[in-house]
């Protein structure tokens, strides 16, 4: 082969290679891009895997936490919830059961079951209706429960329940168990055997009725009995001493000339016997006002309070607003003997300077107010003479001014503190 061939020949293999090489350099340069994409795609990925499990590590520990707080809450709830049913087993005076809205009992202590008879094992799932089949209660009993708890937020009611022993007396309540919500889901039921607490309160009524009715009559006695002193001390004692005042006076004449010095004595005599008897008058009137019958309560009142003034110094205010209508006797000797007591205690103890008295009609009711401005004595000494009978306090005419208003179906209240003014306050109904 000729130099000249073969360098034609080299021309030609190297254009080839020049080629050759022009086509792979750009290949070459994508294959590197290339290179350097999935380079920093797995740079990205392995930063956004690491971030990842850090944050799911932080998820974990979190849900960890959670999970133990959970089961704290958990084990708090169970301790909190065995705790109160302990409280609730160990209650002996209240049966408490609790039902979800369609009456299904959910719970029942054992009281429930020593008041109404029936097992827990037994009743828990079933509906009160279900358990009270024998006595036939009334759907609308239900319904009303749930209507009065739902507006006033319980339901009472008392249950009569017959047993070999007698009648036992069940008083119950029932109110609204609620959510977190709010929302009524179920109810709560109070139950309490009160038989015997009825029974003495029954005791008790019936001691107190048979106390004012001997009140009553002690009190009837005793006026009786001052009616009848006061008699004797104006149909005796003072025509005693006024037939003594004019056997002195016929003394007096006929010793006017012959000891004008014993009848200066005998004046002074007869002065003290019309002290007596003016004495004897107001015994007999403040025992028994003969004028109560026919002149009447506002008069007899007018008349003891001057009296009471003249005697005391103490400037008393009266007004009354009755327009000259009469009350019952019975009523118009309670309130005289109220003045009377009020009168007593006032000069034994107030050490007052001013005494207002009203007496008025109101709505049906007689009002009689007695307020003086002494210094007050505390009124726990009511309680005190009504547990032990003690009299030295201030008697027992606050007592007995109590039970005659009681007995005329009417309120007796008494304020007072020491130091304090005294007021007293009865109302009796006018009929």
């Amino acid at each position: 082969m000729s130099i000249r061939n073969t360098k034609t020949r080299g021309k030609k293999i190297e254009a080839k290679v020049t080629k050759r090489i022009r086509e792979i350099e750009p290949n070459t340069i994508e294959s590197e891009q290339k290179k350097d994409e999935l380079q920093r795609a797995y740079n990205n990925l392995k930063e956004r895997f690491k971030q990842m499990t850090t944050e799911l590590q932080v998820s974990l520990e979190s849900l960890r936490n959670e999970i133990t707080e959970r089961e704290r809450a958990e084990k708090a709830l169970s301790e909190k919830s065995m705790y109160l049913n302990n409280i609730l087993s160990s209650a002996t005076e209240y049966a408490i059961a609790t039902t979800d809205l369609d009456f299904r009992i959910t719970y029942y202590n054992p009281m429930s079951e020593k008041i109404h008879g029936h097992k827990a094992e037994d009743v828990i799932g079933k509906t009160v209706m279900e358990i009270h089949t024998k006595e036939k209660v009334a759907p609308e009993r239900f319904d009303q429960a749930v209507e009065n708890v739902r507006r006033y937020g319980e339901h009472l009611y008392t249950v009569e329940k017959e047993s070999e022993e007698g009648t036992h007396y069940i008083d119950t309540r029932i109110s609204g168990i609620y959510d977190s919500k709010g929302e009524l889901v179920g109810f709560a039921n109070f139950a309490k055997d009160v038989t015997l607490q009825r029974k003495v309160d029954e005791n008790i009524k019936k001691s107190g009725e048979r106390y004012r009715r001997m009140t009553k009559q002690l009190l009837t006695i005793q006026d009786q009995e001052r009616e009848r002193i006061s008699r004797d001390i104006h149909d005796s004692l003072g025509q005693y001493l006024a037939t003594f005042a004019v056997q002195n006076g016929l003394i007096r004449k006929r010793l006017i000339d012959v000891n004008p010095a014993l009848v200066k004595d005998i004046d002074e005599m007869n002065e003290l016997l019309l002290e007596a008897i003016e004495e004897c008058h107001r015994l007999s009137f403040e025992l028994s006002p003969p004028a109560l019958k026919e002149l009447g309560l506002v008069q007899v009142l007018r008349e003891v309070i001057s009296g009471f003034k003249q005697r005391t110094g103490i400037n008393i205010n009266f007004t009354e607003t009755l327009a000259g209508k009469r009350l019952a006797p019975d009523k118009e000797l309670a309130l005289f003997r109220i003045q009377q007591e009020a009168f007593s205690n006032i000069m034994k103890h107030a050490s007052a300077s001013k005494i207002d008295i009203k007496l008025y009609r109101d709505k049906g009711n007689i009002h009689f107010n007695i307020v003086d401005n002494g210094q007050g004595f505390d009124t726990s000494e009511l309680n005190q003479i009504s547990r032990t009978g003690d009299k030295s306090v201030h008697g027992i005419g606050l007592l007995s001014m109590r039970e005659r208003v009681r007995n005329c179906n009417g309120v007796f209240t008494i304020e007072s503190k020491s130091g304090k003014e005294t007021r007293i306050d009865v109302i009796i109904p006018e009929e």
